[in-house]
């Protein structure tokens, strides 16, 4: 065979194991853009997994609004993976659901965000899931992802929680302080610095004086035992204590009066 034959025929070798080199090289960047794209989706998933346990476990469910269809789409989480529940209905049925003496407010305040007055929807409302349960509170927030060129809104959303526990607790709240407020025996609650944090009206009548002048009040010089002393080793003591003693009034009078005092230790005590 002629030097030049075997010279060709090194030509086809070497152009051959290039390309071969070539489409390897190639499947290798292509295997390599697949293992990323398998590892960012992994990653994305992993991220929408974590999402959605966070907003299951608080309770929290994300809602959309349309405008070209005037349709809320509501989503509801679970614990297993990939799974959740989508729930669409007309915005009317959804208005529908809530309690009569809220829908005013409701409408007002969505109108106010869908034409831009508002920045953020943000309202508080009780609401029936199903006709046959009771009123439960909910808290919605939202806001505006996409307008037209008039500034209204084209896309809404937002979240939407049960708070029926918090305010049924914040009733709750309401209703011992109004109790205390009106209470006719005479009450005050002390820091453990023992200056007066809040006392009631007939507390500040007993003393006499004003609201105003409960954060100076010098208990030192207002309940006195029979040697001329305020117990605070008594009442800081013990968990509840009773005892007479004498009230001197802003005013110098004098009055005997009974005191009972219960200690509240902080819940890390």
């Amino acid at each position: 065979m002629s030097e030049a034959l075997w010279q060709r025929r090194l030509d086809r070798e070497r152009q051959a194991r290039k390309t071969a080199e070539r489409l390897l090289t190639d499947k290798s960047r292509e295997l390599y853009q697949t293992t990323v794209d398998l590892q960012q989706a992994l990653a994305a998933s992993e991220n929408q997994r974590r999402l959605q346990l966070a907003l299951w476990g608080s309770g929290e469910l994300i809602w959309e609004w349309h405008a070209e269809d005037d349709l809320m789409r509501l989503h509801h989480f679970s614990s297993e993976p990939g799974v959740a529940l989508e729930e669409v209905l007309l915005w009317a049925d959804w208005i529908a659901r809530l309690h009569p003496d809220d829908r005013g407010n409701a409408l007002q305040a969505w109108e106010e965000h869908r034409c831009g007055r508002c920045e953020y929807y943000d309202l508080e409302f009780r609401m029936r899931r199903e006709p046959e349960q009771g009123w439960l509170w909910f808290r919605t927030q939202g806001r505006a992802v996409e307008r037209d060129a008039d500034g209204l809104a084209r896309r809404i959303t937002g979240t939407c929680k049960d708070i029926s526990r918090q305010h049924e607790a914040e009733e709750h709240l309401r209703l011992l302080a109004a109790a205390f407020a009106n209470n006719r025996d005479a009450n005050v609650v002390l820091a453990s610095d023992r200056h007066a944090l809040q006392a009631n009206a007939a507390f500040l009548e007993l003393v006499g004086i004003g609201a105003g002048e409960l954060p100076d009040l010098e208990l030192e010089r207002l309940l006195l035992d029979a040697d001329e002393q305020c117990p605070w080793d008594h009442l800081f003591a013990t968990d509840h204590w009773q005892g007479e003693l004498i009230c001197q009034r802003r005013d110098g009078q004098r009055i005997p009066v009974e005191l009972s005092s219960t200690l509240v230790r902080a819940r890390d005590r």
